[in-house]
């Protein structure tokens, strides 16, 4: 909180949010706005790489090179790196995990990461459709997730008739 001082004179109170609570609800953060969009896309790319990599996606190699020779090498090192990761929580040992789950819980967590690798695309858009396509599938708007799914089918160059 802070005080300055209001139209008349008087001293108004004011409330300051803190950086996370802006960054949490997308307020600006001034300068640093830049650096921190371009730092949650890296980490967004690193994931969707790990999660490709867990499922042995075969298309995996054609998201991992772009620019110079030097960013190659780079992201040749860190797509090794995500590779030994991956072999670590593969599919198999996540299934593996959900079938010795101890509890309810622990089982629907192991669900839940399983059906994120399986939803992973290189494409965010078509990413977020999916979701939304089960959003409307869940609420019970057949029609409208029909319309989304078909969508996708377009966009991926699989036809989509109905």
């Amino acid at each position: 909180f802070g005080t300055r001082e209001g139209e008349e004179g008087e001293e108004v109170y004011f409330y300051e949010p803190s950086d996370e609570i802006k960054f949490q609800f997308a307020e600006s953060l001034g300068s640093d706005d830049d650096a921190i969009v371009s730092c949650m896309e890296k980490v967004m790319n690193d994931l969707i790489l790990l999660q490709l990599f867990m499922r042995n996606d075969d298309d995996v190699s054609q998201y991992c090179f772009n620019g110079n020779n030097d960013d190659n090498n780079n992201r040749k090192e860190q797509n090794q790196s995500l590779q030994d990761i991956s072999s670590k929580i593969s599919m198999s040992n996540l299934f593996h995990l959900l079938h010795h789950a101890e509890n309810l819980d622990d089982g629907i967590i192991m669900e839940e990461v399983i059906k994120e690798v399986w939803k992973v695309h290189p494409n965010p858009t078509l990413r977020h459709k999916l979701d939304e396509g089960v959003t409307q599938l869940l609420g019970g708007k057949t029609r409208d997730a029909l319309d989304i799914f078909t969508s996708l089918l377009q966009e991926e160059g699989g036809g989509g008739g109905v």
